[in-house]
């Protein structure tokens, strides 16, 4: 069974990831959120709130492959200091795997 980890920065896109995790999970895999923060609820763009399962750690490292969702801020969001996984964390996980979504 794949393992996927989908990161969520606040001003992630609902539907990409919501639909993403949904799709996946239907599929058979193992779908992870993550997000960047000690509060685990991440706001989206839309004012919804998501409950991710874990905050994002090195355990990333050892999924099969890694989800980015879009959104306003949150694509840009993924980019900031405050809240990036970090250029090595993101080569190293997924094991090469990485795609952005953007519907």
């Amino acid at each position: 069974m794949a393992r996927v980890a989908v990161l969520m920065a606040e001003g992630y896109e609902e539907g990409e990831t919501i639909t993403i995790v949904d799709i996946l999970r239907r599929a058979g895999a193992e779908v992870t959120t993550f997000c960047f923060s000690d509060d685990r609820f991440v706001k989206g763009m839309y004012g919804m709130y998501v409950q991710a399962d874990e905050k994002f750690s090195d355990v990333v490292k050892d999924y099969d492959a890694i989800v980015l969702p879009g959104g306003r801020p949150g694509g840009a969001n993924l980019e900031r200091p405050a809240t990036s996984p970090g250029e090595e964390n993101l080569r190293a996980a997924g094991r090469g795997y990485r795609r952005n979504f953007c519907f």
